[in-house]
This record gives structure tokens, C-alpha cells and sequence, in this order.
């Protein structure tokens, strides 16, 4: 039998078995694309008031007290970035929005986005406007301080897409006369992370946010009150040192993961509530700082989809019309 007698033979072997398959309604198929990640932090409210009485701190109170806010939001997609940065003070509105994504949230929307993701892009969004504190000029008593990121991918091929979204206010100031602080907000927040069915390592999703207030002794930096929101009411605990009260009705730390192959959704959904703090006595005519420091991390990892199970039937069909081409021909020598 001649070499094109052979080939010949061998795909119409390689066809009779693909359109058998075929007829029995089994076709080509991937595993679906997806992979998401979103931390959305938003805080309302937030005030300094005197625990005593119940009074808003005013800037009389203080013989000094000087406000420095400083944050930066980066969004980045394919390796391609958007960056931007602000302060020294309120109001600090910013937003990046990486190059080549589509349908990125509108800036200061900070939507609770859930899966599946529809399309691809990277997004950091912030907005901090007002004080904690009265009487600073052009500045309204009750801070915002809303973060927002998102890491959205919807395509089939390798893709990594980030957003980092950091926040850091320090308030430097002196008492004239001793105070126990108390410090409330409001808070909503939420975090999802999500990896679709039939992604394969190293796919995931990674979701994440923090919020921390220290005091601090200007003269030596020792730690005067450390609260780090986490859902658990108890002052005198790592998390809470310098506190005679507090009350945290969820955490304000935690993360959200998903890695394929364990893949799935795993979210804190809406959270919402009223979050406060009362320190120990401050002592009068002593410098201290206060820092405020606020994160939101999102990052997604997408490699390419596997093959569904009916593409490697397929494909062993065609190897199964070779392999008989192969023993005709074994046969016949």
C-alpha cells in the first residue's frame, strides 16, 4: 500500500470517529473563566468625642493638633498600571482604573459587586472628606473614609489583575486638660472572592482589608492605645490594648480566599454597624500621635480553562480511528 494510500486511510479513520461522536451530540467544550475579588470598606461618622461627657472634641481643646492624611490607590491589569496619590489633608479623592480594562465601577460608586464577573478590569477607589474633630476651618465635623478595589477577569487566557488602596492619617496633638477619648463610626463593609468551577492551579482570588488606630507618646513612641477592629469585644486583649470599652460588632481585619483547584465563592457578604472605643485617660500638656492606618487589597490569578471532558473524548476518538489504522496495517504485513 502506498504512503498516501496509508495517510489517506488514517484520517478517514480519524473523521469516522469524530463524526460518530459528533452524532451523538458530544462536542468541544471549556471550563468556564472567571475570577473575582472585592474588598470594599466604608466608614461614616467617624468622631472624637470626650467619654466623660459626651462631647465632640473641638480644636479648643487642644493646645495643638495638626492633621496629615496621605494615600495612594493602584490598579494594574496585564502588567499595565494606573497610580494615583493624595494629601497632606481632606478631601482625598482618588481613583485608578487599569489600562485596558472594561466596564471598571464609576469613581466613588463603591458597589458590593458579586459573582460571576462579567468583564475584565482592575479598579482602587477613595474618598476621605471631613474631620473627626470641630472647629478646623473648611473642614465638617464627622469623617468619611471610604475604600473600594476590584480584581475582575472574565477571559479565557492567562491574566492577573491587582488593586491595592492604601490609607494613612495621623493626627499630632496636645490636650489641655486629661481626657478619656472615645472614638465611634460607622462602618459597612464587605469582601468575595471567587474562582469559577474547572479552574485549574494556580487560578485564585485573594480579597482583604484593614483598619487600625494607635496612640503613640511623641517622646519615646511607646504604645499608648493599639485597637484594631475584629469583632470581638474584649479591651485589654492584643487587639485592643488601652481600651476600657469597645464595641465591634464585625471584624475590620480579615481576608477572603479561593485556589483553585478548591475552587468556589467564599464572601463575608454586607456587613454593617456601629463600631466605638473608649482609651484611657490622655494625659494634658503630653504630645502624642494618633495614626489611622486603612487598607484594601484585591488581586485575581486566571491561567487558561481545561479542556471540558467532552474535548478529550473527542480527541481520543481521532486516537482510537489511528490506533486502528495502525493494526489494519499490522495485519496486512
Amino acid at each position: 500500500m502506498s504512503f498516501r494510500s496509508k495517510t489517506s486511510r488514517l484520517f478517514k479513520a480519524c473523521a469516522v470517529g469524530l463524526a460518530v461522536f459528533g452524532a451523538l451530540g458530544v462536542t468541544a467544550g471549556t471550563a468556564q473563566a472567571d475570577a473575582l475579588a472585592v474588598s470594599v470598606m466604608l466608614e461614616t461618622n467617624l468622631l472624637f468625642s470626650n467619654a466623660t461627657t459626651g462631647v465632640t472634641l473641638d480644636a479648643s481643646a487642644f493646645s495643638t493638633v495638626v492633621f496629615t492624611d496621605s494615600a495612594q490607590v493602584t490598579a494594574s491589569l496585564g502588567g499595565l498600571s494606573a497610580t494615583q496619590t493624595g494629601g497632606p489633608s481632606s478631601p482625598i479623592d482618588l481613583y485608578a482604573c487599569a489600562p485596558g480594562s472594561v466596564g471598571c465601577p464609576a469613581n466613588n460608586t463603591f458597589p458590593f459587586t458579586v459573582p460571576p464577573p462579567t468583564t475584565t478590569f482592575a479598579t482602587a477607589d477613595q474618598l476621605l472628606t471631613g474631620a473627626p474633630i470641630t472647629g478646623l476651618p473648611g473642614l465638617t465635623a464627622g469623617a468619611t473614609a471610604d475604600l473600594g478595589t476590584y480584581a475582575s477577569l472574565s477571559t479565557p487566557n492567562t491574566a492577573t489583575s491587582t488593586a491595592d488602596n492604601g490609607l494613612n492619617s495621623t493626627f499630632a496633638f496636645t490636650l489641655l486638660g486629661a481626657t478619656a477619648v472615645k472614638i465611634d463610626f460607622d462602618a459597612q463593609a464587605y469582601l468575595d472572592a471567587f474562582t469559577a468551577a474547572g479552574q485549574i492551579f494556580p487560578t485564585n482570588a485573594l480579597s482583604a482589608y484593614t483598619k487600625c488606630f494607635d496612640v503613640t507618646l511623641v517622646s519615646t513612641g511607646a504604645t499608648v492605645v493599639h485597637w484594631c477592629p475584629n469583632g470581638v469585644n474584649a479591651p485589654g486583649d492584643a487587639s485592643d490594648i488601652g481600651l476600657t470599652a469597645s464595641t465591634e460588632p464585625f471584624n475590620l481585619n480579615q481576608n477572603a480566599s479561593v485556589n483553585a483547584p478548591f475552587n468556589g465563592n467564599q464572601t463575608t457578604g454586607v456587613q454593617s454597624g456601629h463600631f466605638s472605643a473608649t482609651t484611657v485617660t490622655l494625659l494634658a500638656n503630653t504630645p502624642y500621635r494618633l495614626n489611622l492606618v486603612e487598607s484594601s487589597r484585591a488581586s485575581a490569578l486566571e491561567v487558561a480553562a481545561v479542556p471540558a471532558p467532552a474535548s478529550l473524548i473527542m480527541l481520543g476518538a481521532a486516537l482510537l480511528g489511528f490506533g486502528g489504522v495502525v493494526g489494519l496495517r499490522r495485519r496486512k504485513s
